[in-house]
Protein backbone atom coordinates (compact mmCIF):
# COMPACT_ATOMS: atom_id res chain seq x y z
CA UNK A 1 0.00 0.00 0.00
CA UNK A 2 1.42 3.10 -1.68
CA UNK A 3 -0.71 5.75 1.34
CA UNK A 4 -1.65 7.33 -1.97
CA UNK A 5 -5.45 8.37 -2.94
CA UNK A 6 -6.18 6.68 -5.94
CA UNK A 7 -9.85 7.30 -6.44
CA UNK A 8 -11.64 4.99 -9.22
CA UNK A 9 -12.82 6.53 -12.72
CA UNK A 10 -14.90 4.03 -13.83
CA UNK A 11 -17.89 2.50 -12.37
CA UNK A 12 -19.19 -0.54 -13.79
CA UNK A 13 -22.85 -2.50 -13.03
CA UNK A 14 -22.82 -6.08 -11.86
CA UNK A 15 -22.94 -7.09 -15.87
CA UNK A 16 -19.64 -5.23 -15.92
CA UNK A 17 -21.29 -2.80 -18.25
CA UNK A 18 -19.55 0.98 -17.85
CA UNK A 19 -22.37 3.22 -16.43
CA UNK A 20 -20.15 6.25 -14.90
CA UNK A 21 -16.67 7.57 -15.63
CA UNK A 22 -15.65 10.30 -13.93
CA UNK A 23 -12.89 12.70 -14.34
CA UNK A 24 -9.18 12.62 -12.05
CA UNK A 25 -9.46 14.44 -9.52
CA UNK A 26 -5.77 15.77 -8.10
CA UNK A 27 -4.49 16.31 -4.70
CA UNK A 28 -3.87 19.79 -5.84
CA UNK A 29 -7.25 19.90 -6.91
CA UNK A 30 -8.99 18.16 -4.01
CA UNK A 31 -7.27 20.33 -1.24
CA UNK A 32 -8.06 23.83 -2.83
CA UNK A 33 -11.74 22.92 -3.32
CA UNK A 34 -11.66 21.79 0.59
CA UNK A 35 -10.31 25.17 1.73
CA UNK A 36 -10.66 27.81 -0.84
CA UNK A 37 -14.42 28.39 -0.28
CA UNK A 38 -14.01 28.20 3.95
CA UNK A 39 -10.86 30.14 3.58
CA UNK A 40 -12.66 33.00 1.67
CA UNK A 41 -15.36 32.87 3.62
CA UNK A 42 -13.55 32.88 6.60
CA UNK A 43 -12.04 36.75 5.71
CA UNK A 44 -11.99 38.70 9.35
CA UNK A 45 -12.59 35.54 11.39
CA UNK A 46 -9.47 34.27 13.14
CA UNK A 47 -11.50 30.98 14.03
CA UNK A 48 -12.03 29.89 11.34
CA UNK A 49 -8.60 30.79 9.93
CA UNK A 50 -7.45 28.42 13.05
CA UNK A 51 -9.40 25.34 12.71
CA UNK A 52 -8.17 25.75 8.85
CA UNK A 53 -5.02 25.79 9.93
CA UNK A 54 -5.28 22.65 12.61
CA UNK A 55 -6.77 20.79 9.98
CA UNK A 56 -3.61 21.75 7.38
CA UNK A 57 -1.28 20.59 10.41
CA UNK A 58 -3.00 16.93 10.78
CA UNK A 59 -3.35 16.36 7.02
CA UNK A 60 0.56 17.25 6.72
CA UNK A 61 1.32 14.59 9.04
CA UNK A 62 -0.01 11.77 6.88
CA UNK A 63 1.61 13.05 3.66
CA UNK A 64 4.25 11.03 2.00
CA UNK A 65 5.83 13.31 -1.05
CA UNK A 66 7.16 16.70 -0.67
CA UNK A 67 4.60 17.76 -3.34
CA UNK A 68 1.78 17.04 -1.18
CA UNK A 69 3.39 19.21 1.37
CA UNK A 70 3.65 22.00 -0.91
CA UNK A 71 0.14 22.20 -1.95
CA UNK A 72 -0.60 21.94 2.21
CA UNK A 73 1.81 24.33 2.37
CA UNK A 74 0.22 26.84 0.00
CA UNK A 75 -2.67 27.21 1.14
CA UNK A 76 -1.38 27.91 4.91
CA UNK A 77 0.75 31.17 3.35
CA UNK A 78 -2.79 32.03 2.35
CA UNK A 79 -4.41 31.50 5.14
CA UNK A 80 -1.84 33.50 7.08
CA UNK A 81 -1.45 36.67 4.61
CA UNK A 82 -5.54 36.45 4.96
CA UNK A 83 -4.98 37.22 8.46
CA UNK A 84 -2.49 39.71 7.94
CA UNK A 85 -4.92 41.97 6.04
CA UNK A 86 -8.64 41.03 7.71
CA UNK A 87 -7.87 40.48 11.08
CA UNK A 88 -7.82 43.79 12.74
CA UNK A 89 -6.97 42.18 17.17
CA UNK A 90 -3.03 41.59 17.40
CA UNK A 91 -3.96 39.12 19.46
CA UNK A 92 -5.91 37.54 16.97
CA UNK A 93 -3.49 37.42 14.57
CA UNK A 94 -1.11 36.34 16.97
CA UNK A 95 -3.38 32.99 17.43
CA UNK A 96 -3.40 32.99 14.02
CA UNK A 97 0.10 32.75 13.72
CA UNK A 98 0.83 30.46 16.35
CA UNK A 99 -1.54 27.97 14.03
CA UNK A 100 0.60 28.51 11.25
CA UNK A 101 3.60 27.81 12.61
CA UNK A 102 1.81 24.59 14.04
CA UNK A 103 1.65 23.81 9.91
CA UNK A 104 5.52 24.37 9.73
CA UNK A 105 6.50 22.36 12.61
CA UNK A 106 4.60 19.42 10.92
CA UNK A 107 5.86 19.82 7.68
CA UNK A 108 9.43 19.75 9.25
CA UNK A 109 8.78 17.17 11.41
CA UNK A 110 7.49 14.54 8.65
CA UNK A 111 9.98 16.33 6.59
CA UNK A 112 12.41 15.30 8.83
CA UNK A 113 11.08 11.89 9.42
CA UNK A 114 11.19 11.00 5.64
CA UNK A 115 14.94 11.91 5.41
CA UNK A 116 15.79 9.93 7.84
CA UNK A 117 14.13 7.08 6.44
CA UNK A 118 15.51 7.44 3.51
CA UNK A 119 14.27 7.32 -0.32
CA UNK A 120 12.11 3.87 0.17
CA UNK A 121 9.64 6.47 2.57
CA UNK A 122 8.51 8.49 -0.26
CA UNK A 123 6.96 6.38 -2.17
CA UNK A 124 3.74 7.30 -3.80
Amino acid sequence: MTGRWQPTRVYRDSAGAVRVITTETTWERLVQRAFEKIRQAGRGMPAVMIRQLDALAKIMERTTTEADRQVLLDQAVMIERLSAGTVDEPSDRADVSRAHQEVLAARATVAGDRALAGPAAEVG
